[in-house]
């Protein structure tokens, strides 16, 4: 997890969850931490995530071949590499614009909430596609690993 320390968050934003901002200008206001959980996915309907799963995998980009990143093996080195894409591009190198939620219950009681930049939100779901399809291929390279055993 990333956390940004800044003078509107002394204390850390709480990995996002102290940063409201909106999709849009007419959006809903949200935590970054929530608008970053809704890109991975915003459905809990089994056959709409399969769904999409299989619209991921079936993609030329994210076939195995494709993932130069599956190389590094290491836990420590996927750390990094997450770290590395919060800070460089969740929290814009340190550069986001958001409202803090300053003790409100949640950001829908923060007066002035700025939209995200321009193609923020595209590129937030193009990560989200690249981290979603190598979990995958993590995950289940490290339980064939585990029944060779």
């Amino acid at each position: 997890m990333a956390q940004l320390f800044t003078p509107d968050y002394p204390k850390d934003d709480r990995g996002g969850n102290e940063i409201c901002v909106r999709v849009t200008q007419a959006g809903q206001l949200m935590d970054l931490h929530r608008f970053w959980d809704a890109v991975i996915t915003s459905s809990s309907n089994l056959t709409r995530l399969r769904n999409e799963a299989t619209a991921l995998r079936s993609r030329q980009e994210f076939q195995r071949d494709q993932l130069t990143e599956l190389a590094s093996t290491g836990f420590e080195s996927w750390a990094k590499k997450s770290f590395e894409i919060a800070t460089k591009f969740a929290y814009l190198n340190g550069r986001l614009i958001g409202a803090p939620r300053d003790g409100n219950k949640d950001c829908q009681t923060v007066t002035t909430v700025p939209a995200l930049p321009v193609g923020y939100v595209v590129n937030a779901s193009r990560i989200a596609d690249r981290r979603i399809v190598l979990a995958g291929y993590r995950l289940a390279d490290l339980l064939i690993r585990l029944t060779q055993y």
